[in-house]
């Protein structure tokens, strides 16, 4: 697996970072734009749906009182590049790994 790859004591096949922010639509929309700059235009989606979550390898959601914005990334191969990629950015940010079950 990607994290214990990097280290990771503890980890989930499927990986969640949630990330509390002053302002989620700012934090994600900054987040898209790093990406976007870093050539991972086509790698990730943006969404407040949390129904899509289900069919994401990695997300990195940021949060404030019930807002939330999810970085969705699926597992096509360069994806998880843009996770790791997005992972620096979160320096200073404490971001909690939250496990999420499999789907049926």
């Amino acid at each position: 697996m990607l994290l214990r790859g990097l280290g990771a004591v503890r980890c989930t096949d499927l990986p969640r970072l949630v990330v509390r922010v002053d302002d989620p639509q700012a934090r994600a929309a900054a987040s898209g734009e790093f990406l976007v700059e870093e050539d991972f235009e086509e790698q990730f989606t943006t969404t407040s749906d949390d129904a899509v979550l289900d069919r994401a390898l990695f997300i990195i959601t940021f949060e404030r009182d019930g807002d939330r914005v999810h970085l969705t990334f699926d597992d096509s191969g360069v994806q998880e590049w843009a996770f790791v990629a997005m992972l620096p950015q979160l320096s200073g940010d404490d971001p909690a790994l939250r496990a999420r079950a499999r789907g049926p």
